[in-house]
């Protein structure tokens, strides 16, 4: 199905596809954003809403985005997921955080750097894993 100009597998309740103007949809029927879901597109800001607990590989790459607000039910963040996000300046991982993968944040804003990040960091926001940087 098309909404939010976001194409959304129903069956396993991913969002497999979207595009700069897109909405996420809130509805609760979107429970992963897919690998490559953004990949390149000139999307500036997105919050990532309710009940979604998976954002995959590559899913934010290379994108405009300024800012990401992440809902409490994200456990899981996929590798190279907001790499090369190089405007970001807005970033808050939810105490449920479970997993961020290898080089999530790689060449993002500078402050980010340490963020995906330092294990410091991390072991203060509780999260038990996090793959090689």
């Amino acid at each position: 199905r098309v909404e939010g100009n976001c194409v959304i597998d129903k069956a396993s309740k991913t969002l497999v596809f979207g595009a700069a103007q897109s909405s996420i949809p809130n509805d609760g029927s979107i429970l992963y954003i897919a690998d490559d879901a953004f990949y390149y597109r000139k999307i500036k800001e997105v919050t990532v809403p309710e009940g979604v607990i998976g954002i995959g590989d590559r899913a934010f790459y290379s994108t405009e985005l300024v800012s990401v607000k992440f809902n409490r039910d994200l456990k899981t963040i996929g590798e190279e997921a907001f790499a090369y996000v190089i405007n970001l300046s807005e970033l808050n991982l939810p105490e449920g955080l479970e997993s961020i993968g290898k080089q999530a944040f790689n060449g993002s804003n500078d402050s980010f750097q340490s963020y995906g990040i330092t294990f410091f960091h991390l072991r203060q926001k509780n999260i038990v894993r996090c793959r090689n940087e």
